[in-house]
């Protein structure tokens, strides 16, 4: 082993960083992943979401992530699911009025600091969350964020990534 290998080796396995890159070698690379979200507007009463998930069901789509939002008069179900095409028929059938709305998902850190880095990455950027949806399951690693962003192809450049103890890979101005 030459001398710079030797090194980069100790510098490695001290930090992480891979002098070559200027990367965190460790680390993989979170990034987001466009995504279509069906938002479908429902009466706000018992049975709608059942009704729609069923009709979602019976056509084989798996809905991936989702959230009910509610007003006085009307919900809205926002979704990701497996296969849209097949969803918007099952929306069809069912009756469903609905739109497709251009989102991202973003691999969140289940750690302390996970979300926050995200927002910041984001931030950084001059990027608006404008509105965004996730939950985690304790002892996991990652959760999936659904976000609705300001400017969709500047945070599909970021780079998400961060260790479990919530640093970043680089440095986060905002």
């Amino acid at each position: 082993m030459d001398e710079y290998s030797s090194r980069a080796s100790r510098l490695r396995d001290r930090t992480g960083l891979s002098p070559r890159l200027g990367l965190r070698a460790r680390r993989s690379c979170l990034r987001a992943t466009p995504e279509i979200q069906l938002s479908a507007f429902l009466a706000n009463k018992p049975g709608v979401v059942a009704h729609l998930c069923d009709a979602l069901t019976e056509r084989g789509v798996s809905i991936r992530a989702m959230t009910v939002l509610d007003t006085v008069d009307i919900g809205t179900m926002r979704m990701i699911v497996d296969n849209v095409e097949v969803a918007k028929e099952a929306l069809d059938d069912a009756g469903a009025a609905y739109v497709e709305v251009p989102v991202i998902t973003i691999p969140i850190p289940n750690c302390l600091g996970g979300f926050t880095v995200i927002a910041r990455r984001l931030a950084g950027a001059n990027v608006n969350i404008e509105y965004m949806y996730a939950t985690a399951v304790p002892g996991t690693e990652h959760t999936l964020g659904v976000f609705r962003v300001s400017d969709y192809e500047s945070a599909m450049e970021l780079d998400f990534d961060v260790d479990r103890a919530g640093r970043t890979a680089g440095p986060v101005r905002v």
